[in-house]
């Protein structure tokens, strides 16, 4: 802002917009905002536009892994060295950083976001920008591990617990940003600080002394093998049997199996979508390793092929279709997973550890009616949902129960290893996934990066933004730059609401030195959008509500309202309770951001005074009253 922006006087004076009308000095009226639903509950109310930041540039950034054929790492490669596509075209790479890489004349240390890059000269192409990926912005791991433990098996974790601390002691430097994610039914979010290994340990253990439940399906799988095994066949004769009526509850037994594991599986899913979401406002590479004894994509397939098996040549047979196995798939919504997270540019690594319990053992008491195949058929089907998420993202997965460390230190090399190349799009901004290819000049390295991009709306990235400051509790940003509008929240008051719920009016303020205006013939308008949500004591999300505030300025009153303050009341529905409160502030003009954050605890109701004791009387035997 100008300089004499910081000699003008500050006013007391609140520029508020409210839905009654115009607000001193032309300041125009934001639209009324609609209340926002309790968290956990209907779907987002605000009428989300196709937003797009007003930017010169927009960069896309690919991570790209390259190994050897014996699968190491390989170091010192340069620009040079690769070709860069976006919807089979080439695009020229602007910005290349990796290991050993040096700077060149142009680098800054600085991979410029989607937000903040630089327009290039008109009479020239920008100089490419070389350097070390460890030194820049961009370098910091920001790194999530989901740990399901309803598919977990027991045993696994201790081999679990110690892989990932010494990965962790190995991998995370100062930087580095660790998200602990349990799942079991519900979702725990622990954010471990930067550095600080002894809260890493912790967490870890408090994780992995929890119950894990993967042998709950497959004891449930089993007790259905069971009942197919003692099912009997039909006698062939005319008198009538039980078969029928057997293999009908057999069939029963399948399809409640099936109902049941499709339901855990897409929760699951859904929870890994939401460490997505809490991850996309960070900054910096992001990655998830999903570890857990995987997703059966069919649950259905091999109870059915087993049943079919068991009565087969018989009319029962037909009684289930191996058709019916692919109406309950689930592999939609794994590829589903894959593109949220390309959007959100997240990496997905997985580990498999299955409890081996699908093939012929002594204690599978089915293995007659589960031959081999089946049961291999079955373990691979569970650990490939992890690895289409994985090679869609440009992660890598493996099913490693005897050794989870080999393959979380093949991670860690990778992590360290990898490349950065950068690229502006020259089409205009939408909505649509766009094919994104890497080749190699030297045709003996193999490589992996994620396979395609999307432009984020403005509306999409600040929604995610707001998001993460209240699951992971502090705005994604630090340090002084984290809160460049000098923004707000306040609570103004409350107020029960319709049912159970409470009306949360907000005040989101922005002093108005901080923004940017532009003249206009007779005023100087500006623009914010405010992005507010709320967590419940339960870690439930409400959805983020979205309000416009136009702000118009007469020309003659913009130094005085230069020292002053732009208000902007929203109401929040909430369940009763303490909530956490997150407020995204965007100025459209001058293209700064910010996420402010607030407390709320409800005003301690209101105790009702006891009516005052009658005095105590002496009552003297056979006086009225007395007993």
């Amino acid at each position: 802002m100008p300089s004499i922006v910081r000699l003008i006087r500050r006013a007391v004076l609140l520029l508020l917009f409210s839905a009654a009308g115009i607000a001193a000095f032309g300041v125009a009226a934001a639209a009324p905002a609609k209340p926002a639903t309790p968290p956990a509950e209907a779907e987002d109310l605000a009428d989300e536009s196709t937003f797009f930041a007003s930017v010169d540039v927009r960069v896309v950034n690919v991570e790209v892994v390259v190994t050897d054929k014996s699968g190491q790492p390989v170091p010192g490669l340069s620009a040079a060295d690769f070709e860069l596509f976006e919807d089979g075209k080439r695009v020229e790479i602007t910005h290349f950083y990796g290991p050993g890489v040096t700077g060149g004349p142009a680098a800054t240390g600085e991979v410029p976001g989607p937000e903040t890059a630089p327009a290039p000269s008109s009479a020239e192409p920008a100089p490419l920008r070389t350097g070390s990926l460890a030194d820049t912005p961009e370098g910091r791991l920001q790194i999530a591990v989901f740990v399901d433990h309803l598919s977990l098996p027991p045993f696994a974790r201790k081999r679990l617990g110690e892989s990932l601390q010494n990965f962790f002691d190995a991998r995370t430097g100062r930087n580095d940003h660790v998200l602990l994610a349990g799942y079991d039914g519900g979702l725990r979010l622990s954010e471990i600080p930067p550095g600080d290994s002894e809260a890493l340990r912790k967490a870890l253990r408090d994780e992995m002394d929890r119950p894990a439940r993967g042998l709950d399906a497959s004891a449930a799988r089993r007790r259905v093998l069971e009942e197919i095994q003692r099912a009997s066949l039909p006698s062939g004769g005319e008198r009538p049997d039980s078969s029928e009526m057997e293999a009908g509850s057999v069939e029963s037994g399948i399809r409640l199996y099936v109902q049941q594991q499709n339901a855990q599986d897409r929760q699951t899913i859904a929870a890994i979508s939401s460490v997505i979401d809490a991850m996309s406002g960070l900054p910096g590479r992001r990655a998830v390793l999903w570890v857990g004894g995987g997703l059966s994509l069919r649950p259905a397939e091999m109870l059915i092929e087993a049943f079919r098996r068991k009565y087969e040549g018989t009319p029962l047979q037909d009684m289930m279709n191996t058709i019916e196995a692919f109406s309950d798939d689930t592999t939609t919504k794994i590829e589903d997973l894959t593109q949220h997270a390309n959007a959100q540019r997240v990496t997905i690594y997985g580990l498999a550890l299955p409890d081996g319990s699908l093939g012929v053992s002594a204690d599978n008491p089915g293995e007659a009616l589960l031959p081999t195949d089946l049961g291999r058929n079955e373990e691979f089907a569970r650990t490939f949902a992890i690895q289409i998420a994985a090679a869609g993202t440009g992660g890598l997965a493996a099913a490693a129960n005897a050794d989870p460390g080999r393959f979380l230190n093949k991670i860690k090399n990778e992590l360290t290893s990898a490349y950065l190349l950068s690229y502006s799009p020259t089409r205009a901004a939408d909505k649509k996934f766009h094919a994104i290819d890497v080749r190699m000049r030297d045709k003996r390295y193999q490589i992996r990066h994620r396979e395609a991009d999307r432009d984020q709306t403005t509306d999409e990235r600040m929604k995610e933004r707001t998001a993460t400051a209240l699951l992971l509790d502090s705005p994604s940003d630090a340090g002084p730059e984290a809160n460049p509008l000098d923004a707000q929240v306040e609570i103004e008051a409350e107020r029960p609401g319709k049912g159970n719920t409470v009306e949360l009016a907000l005040l989101v303020k922005v002093p108005m030195a901080k923004l940017v205006l532009l003249p206009q013939e007779n005023v100087h308008e500006g623009k914010l959008r405010i992005y507010v949500g709320a967590k419940d004591g339960k870690d439930r999300l409400s959805a983020i509500t979205i309000v416009d505030a136009p702000i118009r300025v007469p020309n003659e009153s913009l130094l005085t309202a230069l020292g002053q303050t732009v208000g902007v009341r929203v109401t929040l529905v909430l369940r009763p309770g303490a909530h956490r409160v997150a407020a995204g502030v965007w100025d459209d003009l001058g293209r700064a951001e910010a996420v402010v954050l607030t407390q709320y605890s409800p005003a301690p109701a209101a105790i009702p005074l006891a009516s005052p004791k009658p005095p105590e009387q002496d009552t003297a035997p056979g006086a009225p009253g007395a007993l």
